[in-house]
């Protein structure tokens, strides 16, 4: 498996994982910025490596092309953990 293919494949396990997570808080603990956060973060992890995956053959895929976007959702994704981790 080429290494693209595969970094963009463990980002989407990974953002998939952190959003269900912030799920699980937002059903357990009802509408929490934290728990937003998660899920927006997480979800928005998944999605960008499905759109690339889906979108690119895998010699056209980057694993730094969309970093800016990967970014910003980790960044949610940690703050959202964190707010629900001190709450």
């Amino acid at each position: 498996m080429d290494r693209a293919v595969l970094s963009h494949f463990l980002f989407g396990i990974a953002g998939m994982g952190m959003g269900i997570a912030g799920l699980e808080s937002l059903a357990s603990q009802g509408i929490a910025i934290g728990a937003v956060l998660m899920v927006a973060g997480g979800f928005g992890i998944m999605a960008n490596a499905v759109f690339q995956l889906v979108t690119k053959d895998a010699a056209e895929l980057d694993i730094l092309a969309p970093i800016w976007l990967v970014g910003l959702a980790a960044t949610l994704s940690v703050l959202g953990t964190i707010l629900v981790l001190i709450d």
